[in-house]
């Protein structure tokens, strides 16, 4: 991923999803990887998944029911969590914590370990 993982969203007729390991051979190939935020969102967590972290999804929208954004999650510590740390890397300004504005979150956590 010498070049980045970078943001490509999908078409406005459809909704894709690429699979964490099709993006690594995208990045393996092209030394960069693209997609969108879900994309993104289940890369971050297949890699901290494999470290042994507990990793989720977080969907994220301004109304009751209607989620127009996905990103990751991770418990923090890694020993004994304590709370869930957004993970969005399909926004420019945001870094590890950062989370969208006051809305509506579902998350789906997965416990790999």
């Amino acid at each position: 991923m010498a070049k980045g993982l970078k943001y490509m969203s999908d078409p406005r007729w459809a909704d894709f999803f690429t699979a964490p390991s099709r993006m690594l051979k995208d990045a393996s190939m092209n030394g960069y990887a693209a997609g969108d935020c879900d994309d993104h969102g289940a890369l971050i967590c297949a890699l901290l998944g494999s470290l042994g972290f507990l990793v989720g999804l977080r969907a994220w929208g301004r109304e009751k029911g209607e989620f127009t954004h996905v990103y990751a999650v991770v418990a923090m510590p890694k020993i004994s969590p304590t709370e869930l740390v957004g993970l969005d890397t399909t926004v420019e300004e945001s870094e590890p914590g950062w989370e969208p504005p006051k809305g509506h979150v579902l998350t789906a956590l997965l416990d790999a370990r």
